[in-house]
């Protein structure tokens, strides 16, 4: 009995050492590891151009001239090809100037002829010296009595000195009446109102015709003076031709209109020659040949274009409400479509006060821009897009807005080492365009940083054949700070 007892004491504590050993294994098999991992966005300190800009669009200006033969013709020579530099006075094209030849001749034909009419000019000479003579006579009349109204007028009003300030005239009944308005003034009892009111207008009537007659006296001296000098200019002007004509005699006139006519047909003749010559205006760049030799053309016709030996310039309309972001002085990069990649420096020059009013009444002012360089890939009239630049830094380290937070007063970022850790690194930033912004230091080019960062956390089963289930949080900024910035601009100081 004992024996069977024990059995069965054994046997009860046999199931429950198995009932533990089973629970605890089932409880350990459902206790999950707990994993947590993190995923990131990153950048990298880069060194570049930060800019603060307006952009716009605009065209090219080379100053492009069109030249023209000052005659018509068959064109007879081209010595110069497109894109030739050339200096001023250089033979661009020629025409063919038989038919100039003959003008020539006439030319001279016709200064044969003019010998001829001089035995005219003799007997109109001898006139007009007569004439002359009247003239001089008559302005000095006209001197002696303006002279003499301007000095009666200086001894009438006693001026001092040629100082019209002192001009005096007769003030007596002024005098008289304002002794007898004050008077009443002093008495003001013994008058009646209407005698006195009445003096009054008289004394001021009186004053307001003394002041009259001051100005018109001065007026009057003013006139006489300017008449008696306009009467001395004229009087001197018709001596010095009357000399003139009285001094040269008919052989001294002969010789001087044989050498003035030779002189114009020499001149003439010059000119016709050189009118078949198109010569370089200034030291320029031949930019077009519209024509070939042995085309027919007339004096209207645009044979070839050139432009100034300078630097390219751009011209932009800007609208009224964006020209207050313009100056002159202020840095331009300038793009086209048609060269991809390409980017040309200038500066603002000029920027007109003279608005143009476009359809719709909107208004505009012209801005002109001289490009750095005199580009060779910049063509006349391209269009262009215009950055002006309001504020840049050059060739800096630079990294996103993003990527900085504060900390306890302190602009700190998350760097990223080569164990994919993340270390806390405090900066201090310096310029910013809104997306990126300067390190003034604490970083160094080529430095990971953490723009945004992804926590994954995991609970996984410890047996091996039991299936995972995966929990991850909502994208949060690697900063542990509740202090980090949301704006695009780095938190500052």
């Amino acid at each position: 009995m004992k024996k069977n007892k024990k059995k069965l004491i054994i046997l009860v504590v046999a199931i429950i050492a198995v009932g533990l050993g089973a629970f605890w294994y089932i409880n350990n098999s459902k206790k999950a590891t707990s994993k947590t991992e993190s995923t990131y966005t990153t950048g990298t300190v880069t060194k570049g151009d930060l800019k603060i800009d307006y952009s716009d669009e605009g065209s090219v200006n080379l100053n492009v001239k069109d030249l023209m033969f000052t005659l018509a013709g068959t064109v007879d020579s081209i010595p110069v090809k497109e894109n030739d530099v050339v200096k001023a006075g250089t033979i661009l094209m020629t025409i063919d100037n038989t038919d100039y030849v003959d003008q020539m001749k006439q030319a001279d034909i016709s200064y044969q002829n003019s010998k001829i009419s001089y035995e005219k000019s003799k007997i109109e000479s001898q006139t007009t010296l007569v004439n002359l003579k009247n003239q001089v006579d008559q302005y000095n009349i006209k001197v002696e009595l303006t002279k003499e109204n301007y000095e009666e007028l200086i001894k009438k009003y006693n001026v001092v000195g040629g100082n019209y300030d002192t001009v005096k005239i007769d003030d007596s009944n002024l005098k008289t009446l304002e002794i007898e308005y004050n008077s009443m003034l002093v008495s003001p009892d013994a008058y009646a109102k209407n005698d006195m009111k009445n003096k009054q207008i008289e004394y001021e009537n009186e004053k307001t015709n003394y002041v009259t007659s001051i100005s018109s006296a001065k007026s009057a001296l003013k006139q006489a003076k300017l008449n008696y000098d306009t009467a001395v200019i004229d009087y001197n002007k018709a001596v010095k031709e009357y000399d003139i004509e009285k001094n040269m005699n008919y052989s001294e006139k002969l010789n001087k209109l044989s050498i003035d006519k030779a002189s114009i047909d020499y001149k003439t003749t010059k000119d016709t020659l050189n009118g078949a010559r198109l010569v370089a205006p200034y030291d320029c760049k031949i930019v077009g040949i519209s024509v070939n030799i042995g085309d027919e053309i007339t004096k209207d016709t645009v044979v070839l274009q050139v432009r100034m030996i300078e630097n390219p310039k751009v011209i932009a309309n800007i609208s009224e409400s964006d020209i207050g972001n313009i100056a002159v002085g202020m840095i331009v990069e300038v793009t086209s479509d048609n060269l991809e990649g390409k980017i040309f420096t200038g500066k603002v020059t000029k920027v007109s006060n003279v608005a143009t009013v476009g359809s719709g009444s909107t208004v505009s002012y012209e801005v002109s821009m001289d490009l750095d360089e005199d580009y060779s890939e910049i063509r006349d009239k391209m269009t262009c897009n215009i950055s002006f630049i309001i504020k840049q830094k050059k060739e800096c380290l630079k990294i996103p807005n993003k990527a900085v937070y504060m900390e306890n007063g302190s602009q700190y970022t998350k760097v990223l080492g080569n164990d994919n850790k993340t270390i806390a690194k405090k900066i201090k930033t310096g310029f910013t365009d809104g997306t990126d912004s300067e390190v003034v230091e604490g970083l160094s080019e080529g430095d990971t940083v953490v723009i945004e960062g992804t926590i994954s956390t995991s609970k996984t089963s410890s047996n091996t054949k039991t299936s995972s289930t995966t929990k991850t949080s909502s994208t949060t900024k690697t900063s542990n700070s509740s202090k980090t910035s949301s704006s695009d601009m780095p938190p500052m100081f």
